[in-house]
């Protein structure tokens, strides 16, 4: 049995560092969820420079997409250069100047 990593939100790029994927986490603490729309928002917010309607540094933030009922969904590839431009937008937005 894996172990599993305890982690407590404000995270710390040190608490993230020697994480893998498939690592079992445990997170505690504010975790804030959004659709797609949501995400948009905030990456636009940060494009003109407007403040974000929360800190999002050291935070989690976890996407909930839309799924319909009765249905199975099937992640593919035409998710993912979305879902890329975002990670590479939060990152800028929070790197340390």
């Amino acid at each position: 049995m894996s172990d599993i990593c305890h982690l407590s939100t404000h995270l710390q790029n040190t608490d993230l560092i020697n994480l893998k994927i498939g690592d079992k986490v445990l997170i505690s603490g504010k975790i804030y969820t959004a659709r797609d729309v949501a995400h948009q928002r905030l990456v636009k917010l940060m494009e003109i420079g407007q403040p974000l309607p929360f800190d999002i540094k050291g935070t989690v933030i976890y996407y909930a997409g839309p799924a319909p009922a009765r249905q199975l969904i099937r992640l593919d590839r035409s998710v993912q250069p979305v879902r890329i431009e975002w990670i590479n937008s939060l990152r800028r937005y929070c790197q340390p100047e």
